[in-house]
């Protein structure tokens, strides 16, 4: 047992070692990652000869009493159109001083000047949308920064309130456009990713 998932010898590679991390994830869908050789998750698969097909996945179900709040829909619509309105400097000078090099943001990385923090008190953000699987926004997660580096207080980053419970589960901040590889790219935060 490993936190949410179990720890195993990956048969990817016919491993002797405990490499292959095996879970559940949110929305259901089986998650694996191989420390020693990085197997993919279909050779995990055919190495067991595992019949392993998506759309025996279910699916998240959002309980039909539920209703979108207009309010947080309104919030998610006026932050998409602010962050395209808001020249992106300050978010880039935030990046690069984070080490990181590069000549432009993602068209899903922007900036506001003047983001909600708490009642009252609003602040400058880096602003990254968050979609899902089928390219639609559905929230948005701040990173409040000041003068290039992040804000020095605790709960710096935050996410929009959600437009529906559990609509961001299985859904990405995506960096950059969808290929065709099949390969999805993990990280712990945009910074990270970027880098």
């Amino acid at each position: 047992k490993n936190g949410r998932g179990y720890r195993c010898q990956c048969p990817g590679h016919n491993g002797t070692d405990l490499s292959l991390d095996v879970a559940l994830g949110n929305s259901g869908k089986l998650l694996t990652y191989c420390f020693s050789h990085q197997c993919s998750f279909v050779d995990i698969k055919n190495s067991l000869n595992f019949n392993y097909k998506r759309n025996n996945v279910t699916p998240l179900r959002i309980p039909a009493q539920k209703k979108p709040n207009p309010y947080n829909i309104q919030l998610l619509r006026d932050t998409v159109s602010d962050m395209y309105q808001t020249d992106p400097t300050p978010a880039l000078d935030y990046i690069r001083n984070r080490g990181i090099n590069i000549d432009r943001l993602p068209d899903d990385i922007g900036y506001l000047e003047r983001c909600y923090f708490s009642p009252g008190v609003f602040h400058p953000a880096m602003i990254a949308l968050i979609r899902d699987v089928n390219g639609n926004i559905v929230s948005a997660h701040k990173t409040f920064i000041q003068d290039g580096y992040k804000l020095p207080v605790k709960n710096n980053k935050r996410l929009l309130p959600a437009i529906l419970p559990g609509i961001t589960n299985g859904c990405a901040i995506r960096l950059s456009k969808q290929a065709d590889t099949g390969i999805i790219y993990l990280t712990e935060g945009v910074e990270t990713a970027l880098a």
